[in-house]
């Protein structure tokens, strides 16, 4: 909790002196263990979601750009990124099969997170075609729509 509230060094150790604390190496393994997890989590799953959402309940997102300072001619004084939100709709309490629980492995020497993979960070793009279309680019990843068909067909039927 101390790292958290202040992020400060030399005042984790100095209570870890005093028998109070971990010290600030055990607390950046610990921090990087339990992200190293989840990265291996995502991998077994072949997912990226939010481990604490629940499976099969009514599930809806929301996206949207972020940009600050669009008119900067330098990406030092501009950002742009990506915000997504996922919001459940359960229908009553305790719908829905909660997520395996992610367990930390064991207690790693090394204070570093693991490099994504390839697939998570490079993103091919898509292109249009005058007459045929959005060409999606095929990728390893197999998805499928569950639930509401006719919802389903509704959002993607060409008006």
């Amino acid at each position: 909790m101390l790292h958290v509230k202040t992020r400060k060094r030399d005042l984790t150790d100095r209570l870890h002196a005093f028998g109070m604390s971990i010290s600030y190496d055990h607390v950046l393994r610990l921090s990087s263990d339990m992200a190293n997890a989840v990265c291996e989590h995502f991998k077994e799953t072949d997912t990226v979601c939010p481990p604490n959402l629940k499976r099969n309940v009514y599930t809806t997102a929301a996206v949207d750009n972020i940009d600050q300072n669009k008119s900067s001619t330098t990406a030092i004084t501009s950002f742009h990124g990506t915000s997504i939100s996922l919001i459940q709709h359960p229908n009553e309490d305790g719908e829905g099969v909660t997520n395996a629980i992610i367990k930390r492995r064991n207690l790693s020497p090394a204070k570093a997170i693991a490099p994504l993979p390839s697939s998570y960070t490079n993103i091919f793009p898509l292109s249009s075609q005058k007459r045929g279309g959005l060409k999606v680019p095929s990728t390893s990843t197999q998805c499928s729509l569950k639930g509401d068909e006719e919802a389903v067909l509704m959002a993607t039927r060409k008006d």
